[in-house]
């Protein structure tokens, strides 16, 4: 019977394995063996960025772009080219159409590398035309390629971007036939540029885009119609995952309308401004949600208004009784929803829309801005976790005790693995909220009360075992105090903010000593002064 060995392990159980060990580290283990070169050969020079080849960081792609070894290794590629638009309209076309489709080692790599430093700088139009040349032949190679995004730098160079179609036209031709995610995030105005009629792209199982215009002049229901629908309806039996988002009242509906059916669709993002309920039409959304409602399994819905006075109509009181919030999806798993400037009322009749997914989601996450208060946490999710079903939350609450916060969910929610918690800062009994003023004046007093408020509390029984606590302030930030009567109330915890429990436990020797002498001088009675001077 033959031997398993490390070195006959097929690759893809050795990228399995890689996929638990952190990127910087996997970088380091080139060394081990031939297959963890490969793969961490692969992490390392997987990226390249083209945008202004005058900035020091364009030194570290253009090398990797230029070196056959490493062009092979790149996976994702970044264009931002919009500095470089009046120099490939310099091209002629005669030049373009000679570019042949793989990576030619010559000595006109070497105007490449000549653009990116200042002395001697390429001055002549000729010289200009050698560099541009020598880099879009570099791309030509790039037949790897997995992860495409298209980006424009600024909005006042829409014409220098116009005149980048040539790489973009050459960056499509080579990666083709191994792309599978594309990212737009660039104005409709330019959106003819950039997408060829007819493209197809056979493997293609992500895309995103923004929606916005920079002239009003331009039709953006047209571009959509004419360029967008065309693109995704070609693409309709591999798309797994669709994001679209925009921050300006754009009109989707007729977009989700055009779509064909995407059979193999899991996970669906979008972000879209809001007006009212007569502005911001959602019968498409509704339609494509109904009409996907066998596959998804993720979904992320996140709407901003574009405006108080509009939303907080009388009319709106139903908002959540719209159609495309009621379509059943018995599939889901994995649901993100925010609202994001809307009047906290809102946010107090969250609870009852998300109680249609009580009995099906395994991960939640409620991205609201500003973000929800302590009552309106309550109303979600009590009574949401009698299933057990609920694995992962993330959640932003404002101001207040943690103890309250960990009493609630640990109770609601005590199947819960993972939270992430995001709040303004922190809150004691004692002293109420936490302030950049009781840092720099009686910080000392703060963490006393903190310690107090989490002394008396454990949750031995509550299966949280991942925990990520984040603040929009830095001056809100606990102290390493805190964080050590936080782990002390949690021992079933088993990595905090991403680190192992006993590796922070180990970086918090130092306090969690002082947290046991704190203990007992309150067990004991001692005066706060007295402590201080004995310390």
């Amino acid at each position: 019977m033959p031997t398993t060995t490390i070195a006959s392990l097929p690759y893809d159980v050795w990228a399995r394995i890689v996929s638990f060990i952190p990127k910087d580290i996997l970088r380091k283990l080139y060394a081990v063996n031939q297959v963890l070169f490969h793969i961490a050969m692969e992490e390392r020079y997987k990226s390249a960025y083209i945008h202004d080849l005058k900035i020091p960081f364009g030194i570290n792609w253009i090398n990797r772009l230029s070196a056959p070894f490493y062009a092979s290794k790149i996976r994702d590629l970044h264009l931002r080219p919009s500095p470089l638009g009046h120099y490939i309209s310099n091209v002629s076309q005669k030049n373009l159409q000679s570019l042949k489709a793989s990576i030619k080692r010559t000595a006109d790599d070497s105007w490449v590398k000549k653009l990116l430093f200042i002395h001697p700088p390429v001055t002549s139009s000729g010289e200009r035309r050698e560099v541009i040349l020598s880099l879009l032949q570099i791309v030509s190679g790039l037949s790897e390629v997995q992860t495409l995004r298209v980006e424009l730098s600024w909005p006042d160079r829409l014409q220098s971007f116009r005149m980048t179609t040539p790489l973009i036209n050459i960056a499509w031709q080579a990666c083709s036939s191994a792309l599978r995610r594309v990212h737009f995030d660039f104005p409709l105005d330019v959106m003819k540029c950039v997408l060829p009629s007819n493209l197809h792209l056979p493997n293609l199982e992500e895309f995103s885009v923004r929606f916005s215009v920079t002239y009003r002049t331009t039709d953006s229901e047209e571009v959509i119609t004419t360029n967008l629908v065309p693109f995704v309806n070609n693409h309709h039996l591999t798309l797994r995952k669709l994001t679209l988002f925009t921050h300006e009242q754009c009109h989707l509906a007729s977009f989700f309308l055009q779509l064909s059916r995407m059979p193999c669709l899991r996970s669906f993002s979008l972000i879209q401004g809001y007006v009212s309920t007569l502005q911001t039409d959602t019968s498409g959304l509704h339609r494509f949600l109904t009409v996907h409602a066998g596959t998804l399994t993720s979904l992320k819905l996140v709407f901003q208004s574009l405006g108080k006075p509009y939303v907080e109509d009388p009319r709106m009181r139903e908002w959540f009784k719209q159609p495309c919030l009621e379509v059943a999806l018995p599939l889901l798993r994995t649901l993100e929803f925010g609202l994001w400037d809307f009047p906290s009322s809102f946010s107090t009749l969250l609870g009852t829309y998300l109680k249609q997914y009580n009995d099906s989601l395994t991960s939640l996450i409620i991205n609201n801005k500003p973000p929800l208060t302590y009552e309106d946490l309550k109303n979600i999710v009590t009574g949401f976790g009698a299933s057990g079903v609920l694995r992962y939350l993330e959640v932003g609450v404002s101001m207040v005790p943690y103890y309250k916060i960990f009493d609630l969910l640990s109770i609601n929610l005590p199947g819960l693995h993972a939270l992430s918690l995001a709040t303004d800062g922190f809150v004691t009994t004692r002293y109420g909220a936490y302030d950049s003023w009781a840092m720099n004046s009686c910080f000392g007093l703060w963490e006393e009360a903190f310690c107090d408020d989490m002394r008396p509390v454990s949750y031995p029984a509550w299966d949280l075992r991942y925990l990520t606590l984040s603040f929009k302030t830095r001056s809100a930030y606990p102290s390493k105090l805190c964080h050590a009567a936080l782990l002390k109330a949690l021992p079933g915890l088993q990595t905090f903010n991403g680190m192992s429990k006993q590796n922070y436990l180990d970086w918090l020797s130092p306090e969690m000593r002082l947290l046991e002498k704190l203990e007992m001088r309150l067990l004991s009675g001692l005066d706060l002064d007295s402590y201080i001077n004995q310390i």
